[in-house]
This record gives C-alpha cells, sequence and structure tokens, in this order.
C-alpha cells in the first residue's frame, strides 16, 4: 500500500516543479481523512436465525430419543416447542400384592371384571407400603451444538409441560417425579389431566402466542445452551396411596405426553457471555489475513501512514443496543493478545483501529490477522430474539486519518 501512495504522489510533484518556481522541499507531508461508503444488502438478523434453526433441528433429529420439533406460528419470540411421548401402555393394579378380607377374593373380582362388571366399593381398603413405578427413565435435550453461537446463555422462561391422561380414574392415583439435569426432583401429584393437541400442531403447528396449557407445568431453570440437557422422570402410584377392591378393577392405557418450552429469551451467564458473530457471516469474514500480508512480517505500511481508522457496518436497526462489541484475533496461538472493545449505542458496530493496534498487529507474531466478531452481554443482560429477527447489514463505511511524511 505504501508503494501504491508513492507512486500517486510522484507525478503530482514532478508536475509541480515543472510549473512553479520555489526551492524544491526535502520532504512532503500527506494529511487527510479519506472515507469510502459502499451500500450493501446483507439480511444478518434472518441468517443469525436460521442458523439457529439449522444447529437446533439438526440435533433434534439426530437425537437417539424420540423427539419431535413443532414449529410455533404466532409467539412473539423465536421458540422451539419439543414434543415427545413418554408413556403409552396398559396397566392395571391386579400384582401390587395388595391382599384384601377372604370374603372378597381376588379372583371373584377379577371374575366381575372379565364380564364387565362394576361393583359398588367395598369398605374393605389398603394403603400402599411402597411405591408402583410404572416408568422411571431419562431423556436428553441436544442443546451442545446451539452453543457455537449462543454458548453459556440461560433460557429465562423454559418450561416442561407434562399431560397425563388415562381412563375409569386410574390418572388420578398417580404421582409424577420429575428432575432437570442435577437438579433435585419435583415431585408433581397428577388431578384431572388430559391429552395434549398434538394431532392439531403436526397439521397446523402451534399457533398460540404462550406455552400450551396444561395443570402440569415445570419451569426449567439455568438451562444453558452449549450442554445437552438430562431429564429426569418417574410416574408412580405413590406409598400410602389408598386402594380398594374397585381399584383393582380399573384397567386403562396410560399416556405420558411432554412439551419442552423453550422461547429465546435468553440471560448472559456467569461472568458474561457472548453472541459470536463470525459462526454465520459467512464470506464477510476472510479465511486469511485481513490485510492481506502473505506470510509473518510481511510489511503492513498501513501503520506508518495511518494514524487511525473507522470501520462502521451500518444497520437498518440494532437489536444489541447497550451490548459490547468484541473483536479479537482468531489467532488463538498469538502471544500478544490482540482485543478491542466498543460499547453499541447506535444503529452501527464500529471498529475504532488505533495506531497502537495497527502496530501491534504487524508483529510478525500476530500474523494472520483474521478478526473473530462478537457482541457481549454483562452477567445477567437479557437477550431477547423476536420470531421474526430482521435486521440488515445497509452500509459499510471506511475512514482513516492520514499523517505520513514523504522524504524526497
Amino acid at each position: 500500500m505504501k508503494k501504491n501512495i508513492v507512486l500517486l504522489m510522484l507525478p503530482i510533484l514532478t508536475l509541480s516543479f515543472m510549473t512553479c518556481s520555489f526551492e524544491i522541499p526535502n520532504a512532503v507531508q500527506i494529511k487527510g481523512s479519506p472515507n469510502v461508503t459502499l451500500a450493501a444488502d446483507f439480511p444478518i438478523g434472518s441468517t443469525f436465525a436460521e442458523n439457529l434453526d439449522d444447529l437446533f433441528l439438526q440435533a433434534i433429529n439426530e437425537s437417539e430419543y424420540d423427539l419431535e420439533p413443532v414449529n410455533c406460528t404466532n409467539t412473539v419470540y423465536q421458540t422451539y416447542l419439543i414434543y415427545t411421548e413418554l408413556l403409552s401402555e396398559n396397566f392395571d393394579l391386579s400384582n401390587i400384592g395388595v391382599d384384601f378380607p377372604e370374603d372378597i377374593s381376588q379372583e371373584f373380582l377379577d371374575f366381575l371384571a372379565s364380564l364387565g362388571i362394576q361393583i359398588e366399593q367395598s369398605a374393605a381398603e389398603y394403603e400402599l407400603e411402597e411405591d408402583k413405578i410404572l416408568l422411571d427413565s431419562t431423556m436428553e435435550l441436544p442443546l451442545s451444538d446451539m452453543g457455537d453461537i449462543l454458548e453459556g446463555f440461560v433460557f429465562d422462561m423454559a418450561e416442561v409441560i407434562l399431560y397425563i391422561s388415562g381412563v375409569g380414574g386410574l390418572a388420578e392415583l398417580l404421582t409424577v417425579e420429575l428432575a432437570i439435569g442435577d437438579g433435585e426432583s419435583h415431585i408433581i401429584p397428577v388431578s384431572e389431566s388430559k391429552p395434549s393437541d398434538i394431532d392439531d400442531w403436526r397439521n397446523g403447528g402451534y399457533n398460540g402466542r404462550y406455552a400450551p396449557e396444561s395443570n402440569i407445568e415445570f419451569p426449567m431453570s439455568d438451562i444453558t445452551l452449549g450442554e445437552d440437557v438430562i431429564i429426569r422422570y418417574k410416574v408412580y402410584i405413590k406409598e400410602g396411596t389408598t386402594i380398594t377392591p374397585e381399584s383393582l378393577l380399573l384397567d386403562a392405557t396410560i399416556k405420558a405426553e411432554a412439551v419442552i418450552w423453550l422461547p429465546l429469551i435468553l440471560k448472559a451467564g456467569e461472568g458474561g457471555r457472548a453472541i459470536n458473530f463470525s459462526e454465520f457471516l459467512g464470506d464477510l469474514i476472510p479465511d486469511k489475513d485481513l490485510f492481506d500480508r502473505k506470510y509473518p512480517g510481511d510489511d503492513l505500511a498501513l501503520d506508518e501512514i495511518v494514524d487511525s481508522a473507522t470501520l462502521k457496518i451500518v444497520l437498518d436497526n440494532n437489536p444489541f443496543r447497550g451490548a459490547e462489541l468484541v473483536i479479537r484475533s482468531a489467532n488463538f496461538n498469538t502471544e500478544d493478545n490482540i482485543v478491542f472493545k466498543n460499547e453499541l449505542t447506535g444503529n452501527s458496530l464500529d471498529f475504532n483501529i488505533s495506531d497502537d493496534l495497527l502496530e501491534r498487529i504487524n508483529r510478525p507474531v500476530n500474523w494472520p490477522f483474521i478478526p473473530d466478531i462478537s457482541i457481549f452481554f454483562a452477567e445477567g443482560e437479557t437477550i431477547s430474539i423476536p420470531r421474526n429477527f430482521n435486521f440488515n447489514i445497509t452500509q459499510f463505511n471506511f475512514s482513516a486519518k492520514v499523517n505520513y511524511l514523504f522524504k524526497l
């Protein structure tokens, strides 16, 4: 670049010497503030959302568990709804080891049941001496891949919604125990539950603005993107539940369903967290040295010519106001930790490059300089990603403060 400037200046100086009568100087100082603006049309918001969708759907499709994503068509925020059927089996209570008085024999109850005859409840009753386990299992929610973009962010309003349904009242005897990750178990008594509307959701998507309703809802706290989450669940009849002879005639298909509700209302985790934009900016981020240096020590003339420079990426709106733009070298082997930061206050991402920074970039140890771009949120700060996440790069603007002494 320095050679190009020198070649540009030579004919200008020669012309000056030929047309003017003055003492020939021994040096010429070049000063100025060149500015270049280029129009752009890059849908950064939708590209961001599509990349998240791709990572999420790929993880769900590759999961060993029977997880079914459901399209949310009317939510305020981009939301992932995952449906899974936990249990659909036929149960009865005839094998729980309850001994009733001899005048009401089990054989007689079985005979009545085979005839489809319902008897009046007997005064005889029995309390279970231990839990009757109907289901004890786990499933994994695959969120590790989404950490490529949103590592360390925590879901602020995620929840598990359970549907337990059955015939003849057996469901009302059940208890659900649920635990997220290494957290403690939460016991949820079941009462008058209902099946989900999965058949409708499969046909037209889920069109509610908020989470589906059920009487068994469980908030999921501390669910972190970048980590797979284990959900442990158990369905059982609790120790101490009163069993009557009539209860032994209950023979029903019990269905247990779960909906995982994941709206992208996120909080930055411990120490603050960053959204990595280099993952999806594609060709806008070079895969070689930003200044086209070919090898370590290749001359970068900018640090001799430019006092400072600013690159602005102008957006039509900025959903990240108040956060911090962080640019560092993707060459993590460097001994010189090049990091510069700028708070985002307007509708642009501003890269301010000082003379000192240019000098550091020019050091052989910092070759190649490939920018790694992220948006940093302090711990506890929230980012909410709307369902239609539309913001675009509309302009690139480069300006520099030039101050160069050319010796003749």
